[in-house]
Formats: C-alpha cells, structure tokens, sequence
C-alpha cells in the first residue's frame, strides 16, 4: 500500500493522499442529569421541563444505523419523524442503533417511566439512514458531494438546525470528513452538529476520534451513571487532539442508557458508549 501511495504522490495531479478511515457506530435517567445533575430516585428536579424547555418546535436531524418508526416512542399525535432519508435496503440495523440513539433525543417516554423519556421529548427527528444492512457495513459518506446530500436534506428539507452523529473511526488525525463538518457548519451558521467522542478512552489521551477531532462540531465523550455521574467512563475517548486541541468540548451520561429497543413494538434495551452521550447533549 505504502508503494502504491508512493507512485500516486509523484503525480503533478495530486495535491495530498489520506487513507479512509473505517467508520462505525460508537455505542436512564438521563434527562435529569443533564437537566440538573439528578440522580436520586422520586426527587425529579427537571429544570428545563419545568420552564417549558422541552423541544417543541424543534427538529434534530440524526444520521445512523435506522430507525423503527413503529416503535411506540416516535408514535405521537401530531408527526414525530417528519423526514427518513432510507439507504437504499431499506432497513433498520439489527443492532438498533439508530433508534435508540434517537430515542433517547425524543423518546415520548410511552414505552416506559418519566425517566425514560428523551432530553428533548416533543423534539422532532429528521433521520437519515446510513447503514447497509445486507453487508452490515457502516456507509459513511466518503465523498464531499454525498456529505453536503446529508447535511443538506436535513437542513433544507427536513428544517433542521441540530445534527447528532453517533458515530466514527479511531483516527484522531484533523482528517477530511473532519474538515467537512467544520466547512458546512461555517457556511451554514445556524446549524450545529453533535459527534461522539469515540470509544477508545483505554488508550489513553489523544485517543478522540474523527469526526470528533472537527473545530466547529460539538464532540461529546461519555460519563458513568448514577453516583458516578461526574466521572468520565473508562471507554470514552481522551483528548488533547493530535494538534493539541483541548477534547471533547463537553462530557453527557453515556453508561448504560435504557432508551427504545428496535427489536420491539414498545420495549427498551440498555447500551453504553459516546453514541448515547452525543444524542443527551443533542437533546439539551
């Protein structure tokens, strides 16, 4: 590989070479730690609830794995998910990623208590699927064209001005999908976009991942829940950056989140990663 590089970077056309990056999906009580740090159980202190903050009028674009949208948590009165982008099978991982990274976004709480509903419950979703399930591959955009195709169905179309990306590889270089986020995001203002941190914390610092190593995105890592809420997880990744950039830019609940469970028509499953931890900054 390094020999083919080689012969491509003496050509007069080229300007740089960067490999690919694999990129993957990085995957209770939530909505009250991030709204007022609250864990104890019957003492809700929801601030952001209680003054009407609750995500009304918002929609938040998530790019993922699928979603179920017969799950009872984005069945609602009025349209819950007003735009899904479909890849082109059609189908929701068998992971459930996508739905239970949405679900904790704008969950409607029907499928479970108070505490199981989204940061942001009468939020909308704008979803855009990314998951190839017959390979079971990750179809990230790979090129500029198909990122702005992304970004732009849910600015555009869906009316989004929040995106939540749960999702990247473990190089911790600036790359170009990196620079894509930070590029759209200075052109259009007015949206902003969530990443997850990566999930390589055992590897000690400078361990963030792109697209969390993007400027202007917001890269979320992960804390423990309950009583050790305020200390980072072992899994989520550590910055300073590669060129020296303090990293992740904020820290959400990321241990073993209950949201909804796509293998049902109402039920909940628990997963851990920055993957939980973007969407709970997302919905804030």
């Amino acid at each position: 590989m390094r020999r083919i590089g080689g012969a491509w970077a003496g050509l007069t056309d080229v300007t740089f070479i960067e490999p690919v990056p694999e990129v993957r999906a990085l995957d209770m009580r939530v909505n009250g730690i991030v709204q007022n740090n609250w864990f104890n159980v019957g003492r809700p202190y929801y601030d952001f609830w209680n003054v009407g903050i609750t995500g009304k009028s918002q929609i938040v674009q998530v790019s993922d794995t699928g979603l179920d949208t017969r799950h009872c948590a984005f069945r609602t009165s009025r349209r819950k998910v007003v735009q899904y982008v479909a890849y082109k099978d059609k189908q929701e991982s068998r992971l459930g990623h996508g739905t239970h990274v949405a679900g904790i976004i704008a969950g409607n709480g029907k499928y479970g208590k108070t505490d199981q509903r989204g940061v942001a419950p009468d939020a909308r979703i704008a979803f855009y699927d990314l998951h190839n399930n017959r390979n079971n591959e990750f179809a990230a955009p790979t090129t500029k064209k198909a990122f702005h195709r992304m970004l732009n169905q849910g600015l555009r179309g869906g009316k989004a001005k929040i995106h939540n990306a749960s999702w990247g590889s473990e190089d911790n270089q600036y790359n170009t999908l990196s620079s894509w986020f930070d590029e759209y995001m200075y052109d259009n203002p007015g949206f902003l976009v969530f990443v997850s941190a990566g999930n390589y914390g055992r590897k000690g610092p400078n361990s963030m991942g792109s697209p969390g190593t993007a400027k202007n995105a917001v890269s979320v890592g992960a804390t423990n829940i309950s009583q050790r809420r305020t200390v980072v997880a072992p899994f989520s990744s550590r910055g300073p950056t590669s060129d020296g950039r303090i990293a992740p830019d904020l820290v959400a609940p990321g241990h073993a989140i209950v949201s909804a469970d796509a293998s049902s028509n109402c039920g909940t499953s628990m997963k851990s990663g920055t993957s939980m931890s973007a969407p709970a900054a997302a919905g804030a």
